[in-house]
């Protein structure tokens, strides 16, 4: 007899990130420590450093401000960053469309976003995916809102540390699985769903699921844990990178009473000195069949 823990079965990215909480969306900033440069600004008070200066008092300003303009950030080396995010804040005239490019030697570029920002001062962000180990940031202001001034008061970029998504393609059974996108920051963070209600697994000998990864090697830590407190936990080692393979876990030797009430499935990264792109799907528990055969008996 099997028991679901989670066949994954979530439509859309919302859905699974709404049952797949992680603890750690977005590292700090990563723009620190190297050199801004602008086509242009007004002073020296308002140079394109004051764009990444950690500071919301102080801004690059380009005024009067007619046309496209750029400003650019120079890491000093090349980092890859995945699914970066960027906040920013202008003021006076808010910046309006704009494209965010990465390079690796200051020549050749790649678009990572385009997009329009809102007509207000608010912080805003934007989302964008980066596998390049980019050492520039090329951030194209083509058109504002108004004539006047344009001041940017802060702009950051934070990497992606671990968050969830759900798949369509990539599954073994059903119409979904679960992708996770762990960085080379998402050490020891988590991504926690809540099981309500509970599952008894009272009984239940193997805990069994599908996982595929794009790195071999044991990386990832799966638990089930209980109301009472305990976590029983497995830290599968993926022989073949890119292939789903099944993990069976032996539970026999858990008490009925440290698994008769699980209320959390908990995903944790082990090892990110790489970035690490995982699938789950088909998750139950089972007892296993008993093993029979025939019998025939002949009286005479």
């Amino acid at each position: 007899m099997s028991v679901e823990l989670d066949y994954f079965e979530v439509a859309t990215d919302a859905g699974m990130q709404a049952a797949y909480v992680t603890n750690g969306i977005y590292d700090s900033n990563f723009l620190t420590g190297g050199t801004a440069t602008a086509d242009e600004y007004y002073d020296a008070s308002t140079a394109p450093s004051k764009a990444f200066d950690g500071s919301m008092s102080t801004y690059w300003q380009v005024y009067p401000t007619t046309g496209t303009h750029w400003i650019k950030y120079d890491l000093g080396a090349g980092v890859t960053k995945i699914a970066s995010k960027m906040t920013t804040q202008s003021t006076y005239n808010q910046l309006n469309a704009f494209t965010i490019q990465g390079s690796t030697d200051n020549t050749n570029w790649d678009l990572l976003y385009s997009g329009n920002g809102a007509n207000n001062d608010t912080l805003q962000t934007f989302t964008f995916s980066n596998s390049k180990a980019h050492r520039y940031y090329l951030i194209t202001i083509t058109s504002q809102y108004t004539s006047g001034n344009l001041n940017v008061y802060e702009i950051q970029m934070m990497e992606l540390c671990l968050q969830s998504y759900s798949e369509s393609t990539i599954k073994t059974q059903g119409s979904y699985s679960l992708k996770a996108i762990a960085s080379t920051s998402s050490l020891n963070k988590t991504l926690t769903r809540t099981v309500s209600p509970t599952i008894d697994l009272t009984g239940q000998t193997k805990w069994k699921f599908d996982m595929r990864a794009s790195r071999t090697g044991s990386n990832v830590k799966v638990g089930i844990h209980d109301s009472g407190g305990t976590t029983t936990e497995t830290t599968p080692n993926i022989a073949s990178a890119d292939t789903f393979q099944t993990v069976v876990v032996d539970i026999s030797g858990v008490a009925d009473a440290d698994k008769n009430a699980i209320d959390q499935i908990i995903i944790t990264p082990t090892n990110a000195d790489a970035a690490n792109t995982v699938y789950f799907d088909n998750m139950f528990a089972e007892i296993p069949a008993l093993g029979g055969g025939l019998f025939f008996g002949i009286n005479f």
